[in-house]
């Protein structure tokens, strides 16, 4: 009967520690998935601040929401490149030669963040 209840104690011990890992190991996971969720919010956050203007673009294609040297790309929507810049956040891009359709800019900043947003060429 004595080696039953040790053997009990020691398997709920076991069973115990075992949580206490799990738990620790939980926490770890879900401090490390929060910790991505902020990030992916604050991109989200970010990206809802830029956009480009005029919409519909006519000759002249702006950024608004950034500062600082911006690397720019338009490709079409088959992703075939069709012009690319670099420009200052207070400059525009020329995109005159486009023609009529729908293009997606895609923008470097100088700390290597990056944007898509989608802009219709009238």
């Amino acid at each position: 009967m004595k080696k039953l209840l040790l053997w009990g104690c020691t398997l709920t011990c076991l069973l115990l520690m075992s949580l206490n890992v799990y738990n620790a190991h939980s926490a770890k996971a879900i401090r490390a998935n929060s910790q991505a969720y902020l990030q992916d919010l604050k991109e989200k956050d970010t990206a809802d601040t830029v956009s480009i203007y005029p919409q519909p673009i006519t000759d002249q294609l702006g950024v608004k929401g950034i500062t600082g040297t911006l690397h720019l790309r338009v490709v079409d929507v088959l992703g075939n490149p069709q012009k690319s810049a670099t420009i200052q956040s207070y400059e525009q891009m020329n995109v005159s030669e486009l023609e009529q359709g729908i293009y997606f800019l895609n923008i470097q900043t100088e700390d290597h963040q990056r944007f898509t947003l989608r802009f219709v060429k009238k």
